[in-house]
């Protein structure tokens, strides 16, 4: 009876965790704006910026920072390897680290032809990416050191 006891407990407790909801506010949100384009400030809220200021305006990527983004969201998502991506309006490095012997080299390579074969695929998408050029680079972290 008495783990029939703590299982309901347990169980109780646990649908508990699963029934609440939470209602965050996004920091990354900008404030409303009212009718005059004055910030909507709640009372004892803090401002959207750390100065304490209601800036308005937007935020402007180069096209080096945009292919290090384009590319950099497809290319850190395989997780085999430690990978890294530099860029500059024309061109975009990939580098692939291994560690280890033959077998690591060989996975690392594979994976580099196949950022080769995709990423121009996905930089077509992009009129103003169609002359990048893409270099991909294998290297051996021990050799780094």
């Amino acid at each position: 009876m008495k783990h029939f006891g703590f299982v309901l407990m347990y169980l109780l407790l646990a649908s508990m965790s699963a029934l609440a909801t939470f209602d965050l506010d996004d920091p990354a949100q900008p404030p409303e704006l009212d009718e005059t384009g004055q910030p909507i400030v709640e009372e004892g809220a803090k401002p959207f910026f750390s100065d304490g200021a209601s800036k308005q305006g937007s935020v402007t990527l180069g096209q080096g920072d945009y292919l290090k983004l384009v590319v950099g969201n497809y290319v850190h998502g395989f997780k085999e390897f430690d990978t890294s991506v530099k860029t500059s309006d024309d061109s975009v490095r990939v580098g692939v680290y291994y560690a280890g012997g033959a077998q690591g080299r060989e996975g690392a390579e594979q994976l580099a032809e196949q950022f080769r074969q995709e990423l121009p695929l996905i930089l077509d998408d992009y009129k103003w990416a169609k002359e990048v050029t893409l270099i991909v680079y294998v290297y051996d972290k021990s050799r780094l050191n």
